[in-house]
């Protein structure tokens, strides 16, 4: 590195040092659409989109590491029967 970028490096990082640390809201939408801009709606709505997404039901593994998912194969018009079943 060269002094110019360690000089601008050092400035940068006392200017951060004297503003101190302001955290960036950016307003978001609820289901509807509506767009919120209050802190505390924002953060329940980010509360409810996490509680929604991390309790869904997602496959489950079986022993053999095979994803369980529910299959209905049924017979071909030969009177054949495909063994996929997982």
């Amino acid at each position: 590195m060269n002094r110019q970028d360690e000089r601008r490096k050092f400035y940068k990082a006392m200017d951060n040092i004297r503003k101190g640390y302001h955290p960036r809201q950016e307003p978001c939408r609820d289901k509807d659409g509506k767009v919120l801009f209050n802190t505390e709606e924002i953060m329940n709505r980010w509360a409810e989109y996490f509680k929604d997404a991390l309790n869904k039901d997602y496959p489950r593994c079986n022993d053999q590491g095979k994803l369980d998912l529910a299959l209905n194969i049924e017979k071909s018009d030969k009177g054949e029967n495909s063994d996929a079943h997982t």
